[in-house]
């Protein structure tokens, strides 16, 4: 047994597998080693415990010591410890694609510091028992699809939500490397060194990681059907003059030659950003399937109550059987073994997708292989009488004055690089890795502003930023979750852990100024 293998392993006193039974509470399945305390039996999903936490988390808690313990949960403290003689622990959550099905704690009599390997050997012990778990539920669920189609429409309906939770998953995991790249990249330019040329590379390809980011979390929204669209008048030649700026440098790479033909005057019924972005993709598709010094054409005109954009290429060209398929996705034509811009077969999915919200639609053609391509785009125009309403006045950047900043976060290179673009800027920032660290050193320097990452260990930001407001002196603490989780529901739950802002990494240096200008 799994359990058995662990305590032997370290030496612990008791072993014990707790499994969710409801939505509110751990149900205790199996121990080894001194039976748990009658409390023990049933433990509240949402209680102060360090095994609790750990399955809302989904992130492992190690508790060294007593004293460890009574400052990471004060409240529970002396009644947890009433009957045991539990001195350190480790709570881990066992996670599987579903999401945390239970929890698993070794538990000592003496202080233990757990090792690395020692966390690396327990990490391993949950995740082979949450697979085993996941395994016999899914043996059961299979019995039942073959017997009920009702169970069969609750499985698929489960299958689409592990799908839309790895690619939201996918997008926090690529976009915490992303953050320290793109804060180094902010330093670069203040610091006006001699690294044009290498500044340039990092940046155009942190630009391409972004769009496969913002193109995978763009499908997830897209398949749940929660794309909001803030619609109205848009000038069309301002939206393709912003969308072939961002195109650009790639088109310059490649040395193209791009040939544009606009209509003037003409204002379409559209999302501002959306469109910017429909375009955007087209041109930068038609870049990337053109051999170096090719050609690209973009023009408008009106058909009725349509305009039409057109987006022609001489490049490599659409076979016959990939035409009928090219705007389904994760379907790419041939590409050059070294892949060299990449990409997942998502960006013309997307177009089809935002065409077709606005009420347009899309088209593909192509004489073949080597023959060139052109995407054809009808969108609505807008009624005869609209106008394009202005953009706002843009808001000054400039900081007021020095503010006395906590940056919390365990990506050691996110934080040391956003601290050291805050102090550049000429604020004060003081950077720290976990919770308890947090904690202890806000008594102290008592900041006017944190910066958290809301996924750390021990305690997570949520829980963080709530003990930060209990301390003297910080009940208005104004905080700033920095995170790798964009979706809605993330941002409705930091809003209504009192976060002020919801920023999703990386954090670049505009948005960096816009956001403490704002505050």
């Amino acid at each position: 047994m799994i359990v058995e293998e662990g305590v032997t392993a370290l030496g612990g006193w008791l072993g014990a597998l707790w499994l969710v039974d409801d939505e509110s509470t751990l149900e205790l399945l199996h121990w080894v080693g001194v039976e748990p305390g009658r409390r023990f039996r049933r433990v509240p999903l949402a209680g102060d415990s360090p095994l609790a936490l750990a399955v809302r988390t989904r992130t492992p808690v190690w508790i060294a010591s007593r004293a460890e313990y009574v400052a990471a949960f004060p409240q529970s403290a002396g009644r947890e410890h009433e009957d045991e003689d539990e001195i350190a622990c480790a709570c881990l959550p066992l996670v599987a694609s579903s999401g945390a099905i239970g929890g698993l704690m070794f538990a000592f009599h003496t202080e233990h510091s757990f090792p690395e390997d020692e966390r690396t050997f327990l990490v391993t012990i949950a995740s082979q028992c949450a697979n085993a778990m996941e395994r016999l539920r899914l043996l059961d669920s299979l019995n039942q699809l073959l017997t009920a189609e009702a169970e069969a429409r609750r499985q698929a309906e489960a299958a689409n939500r592990a799908k839309d939770e790895f690619l939201a998953l996918l997008g926090h995991e690529l976009r915490n490397p992303l953050a320290p790249i793109v804060t180094a990249l902010s330093l670069m330019k203040l610091k006006r060194g001699d690294h044009e040329r290498e500044r340039s590379i990092i940046e155009r390809q942190t630009h391409h990681l972004v769009r496969l980011v913002d193109d995978l979390l763009d499908i997830s929204r897209i398949t749940r059907g929660r794309v909001a669209l803030v619609r109205g008048p848009v000038a069309l030649a301002e939206v393709i003059g912003q969308a072939l700026e961002a195109a650009q440098p790639l088109i310059l790479e490649r040395g193209h030659h791009l040939a544009v033909e606009l209509r003037g005057g003409i204002i379409v019924d559209a999302d501002h950003h959306r469109l910017t972005q429909v375009i955007g993709n087209l041109v930068v598709n038609a870049a990337k399937y053109t051999p170096d010094g090719g050609h690209l054409a973009l023009s408008t005109q009106v058909e009725g109550d349509f305009a039409r954009i057109s987006v022609r290429d001489d490049g490599v060209g659409i076979t016959p059987e990939l035409l009928e398929h090219v705007f389904e996705m994760f379907v790419q034509g041939d590409r050059s073994s070294d892949r060299a811009e990449g990409g997942l077969g998502l960006g013309l999915a997307v177009v089809k997708n935002l065409v077709e919200r606005h009420g347009g639609r899309v088209a593909a053609a192509s004489e073949g292989a080597g023959r060139g391509s052109t995407f054809t785009v009808w969108w609505p125009l807008a009624g005869e009488d609209a106008r394009v309403v202005p953009p706002p006045p843009v808001v000054s950047t400039q900081p007021v004055k020095p503010l006395k900043v906590l940056v919390v976060d365990d990506n050691v290179d996110a934080a040391t690089t956003l601290g050291e673009l805050l102090r550049v800027l000429g604020h004060l920032p003081v950077v720290v890795h976990d919770a308890p660290s947090a904690l202890a050193i806000a008594r102290d320097e008592a900041p006017e502003l944190a910066l958290v990452d809301l996924g750390l260990p021990i305690l997570d930001g949520f829980e963080l930023i709530r003990r930060l407001r209990d301390l003297p002196g910080l009940g208005s603490l104004t905080a700033i979750a920095v995170t790798g989780y964009g979706q809605p529901a993330d941002r409705a739950r930091s809003h209504a852990a009192g976060f002020k802002r919801h920023v999703v990494k990386p954090v670049g240096l505009e948005d960096l100024r816009s956001l403490l200008a704002s505050l």
